[in-house]
């Protein structure tokens, strides 16, 4: 009685687990078919990302794009020169901005110093 009961369980394990592995063939059948789509949406989102983490990338990246589709070459490059300038004159402004401010400093020191 008990080996028949048994041998019912182990009988009905098998056909479960025969199922199981046919699922999963169906299944990987299913999938493998869509692995090409899944991969281009996978990069995108990886780049999304990537955009998202570094937003002066993006930034440079849209000004590249409307910089190259309203110009020609030549004008890409003026164009490119005249913000490489205005990029270096911002960066003198904020250091003079950033050496008056320590001289604002210094001097808030040495009357407090010498009052």
């Amino acid at each position: 009685m008990m080996d028949e009961a048994l041998t019912k369980v182990l009988l009905d394990r098998e056909r479960l687990l025969a199922r199981i592995e046919q699922q999963r063939s169906s299944i990987k059948v299913s999938l493998d078919a869509l692995a090409g789509p899944i991969g281009i949406i996978d990069k995108a989102m990886a780049a999304g990302r990537f955009l998202r983490a570094h937003p002066l990338a993006a930034a440079g990246l849209v000004a590249l794009m409307v910089v190259l589709s309203r110009h020609t070459l030549f004008g890409a490059v003026t164009q490119g020169i005249g913000a490489w300038r205005l990029v270096r004159q911002v960066q003198h402004m904020l250091r003079r901005i950033r050496l008056l401010r320590l001289a604002g400093y210094a001097q808030m020191l040495f009357r407090r110093i010498f009052r």
